[in-house]
């Protein structure tokens, strides 16, 4: 397996950070892994830097933006396995709004209407 399979850099910050397949997001130059906070949500947010302003991502966001192919555009990202801080690649997934919310329910997150 290449270093290209299970790392990549980060979508619009591709010379600054790297993220991979397990969840880790690292910085290009040293390596060094980032620290990642929990937002009010209970989903790991990363502090990435660029041109001298700073922004928070979503980790599984930015996972499935370099590794899982979206060619229909869908705009949300699924943990299949219901677990906010899973950010594995294989449990992260595209989705429309209406799929998750009904695997949510599907799966106990939320109550059935």
């Amino acid at each position: 397996m290449t270093n290209e399979n299970i790392e990549r850099g980060v979508v619009g910050y591709e010379e600054l950070y790297k993220v991979d397949i397990f969840g880790n997001v690292t910085r290009a130059k040293d390596g060094k892994k980032m620290a990642q906070q929990i937002n009010k949500f209970g989903y790991a947010n990363v502090s990435l830097c660029k041109n001298g302003k700073q922004k928070q991502h979503k980790v599984h966001r930015v996972i499935a933006e370099a590794f899982i192919p979206n060619p229909l555009n869908k705009p949300q990202v699924n943990h299949i396995d219901g677990d906010k801080l899973n950010n594995v690649v294989w449990n992260l997934e595209w989705v429309t709004p209406k799929a998750n919310n009904i695997h949510a329910s599907d799966i106990g997150l939320v109550k059935k209407i």
